[in-house]
């Protein structure tokens, strides 16, 4: 039952931010640019939060600075 109501409330919010964007681009109270910017920035911020509340660690051995098991080749 509470995977079925986070289920539907992602969907709804979903749903939601595409009607905003929507309205905000077709109605110029922002332009294409402007919004790729804020919403790759708003998208950082959220995920420093939960890199944050998840208290930073890898999720295989606890590291801070791990690379997992990550597919990508280290840089």
């Amino acid at each position: 039952m509470r995977l079925a109501l986070f289920t539907a409330l992602t969907m709804i919010a979903f749903a939601a931010n595409s009607v905003l964007t929507r309205l905000a681009i077709e109605g110029q109270h922002i332009d294409p640019s402007g919004f790729a910017i804020v919403r790759v920035a708003s998208g950082a911020l959220v995920l420093g939060m939960v890199i944050t509340l998840r208290g930073g660690g890898c999720r295989c051995c606890g590291a801070t600075g791990c690379r997992g098991r990550s597919a990508l080749p280290p840089i």
